[in-house]
């Protein structure tokens, strides 16, 4: 399952998008509206995955399911990371891994380590990488 809105300059401080347009060309929302087709054409040789085109707390606020892996890479904002954190907590299983990366963004490490703490849980490292993407994860 993946879950990404595809819109640009939601998270102003964040490069993915004009990245993007420099790849793909256009402009923002049609460079964006064909990764988007990319990833889903990427997701369908899977079975059982699907991309849903949704802001995560949207998302979390009408998700019924759960899940055994949840990575979380969205709004670099305190507040954004926390939702995210909160909703995928509540729909991770038991034992399930809730991952991220770009913990070395200061309110992405602020949130993780506050929602890791208020759970009694200990942050972990997959990867430690020098470029600021380091993938952390905690195990619920």
């Amino acid at each position: 399952m993946g879950v990404d809105p595809y819109v640009p300059n939601y998270d102003e401080e964040d490069d993915f998008v004009k990245h993007v347009t420099d790849s793909l060309g256009g402009e923002p929302d049609l460079a964006l509206n064909l990764l988007s087709e990319l990833v889903q054409e990427n997701f369908s040789q899977f079975n059982n995955s699907q991309l849903v085109r949704s802001f995560s707390s949207d998302f979390f606020d009408e998700n019924f399911d759960t899940f055994d892996f949840i990575f979380v890479d969205g709004n670099h904002k305190f507040e954004f990371v926390t939702r995210d954190l909160e909703g995928s907590w509540n729909a991770l299983e038991v034992g399930g891994i809730l991952a991220g990366d770009d913990y070395l963004w200061p309110e992405v490490r602020e949130a993780v380590e506050s929602f890791a703490s208020r759970k009694s849980r200990r942050v972990h490292f997959a990867s430690n990488e020098p470029n600021g993407y380091p993938i952390w994860y905690i195990n619920r």
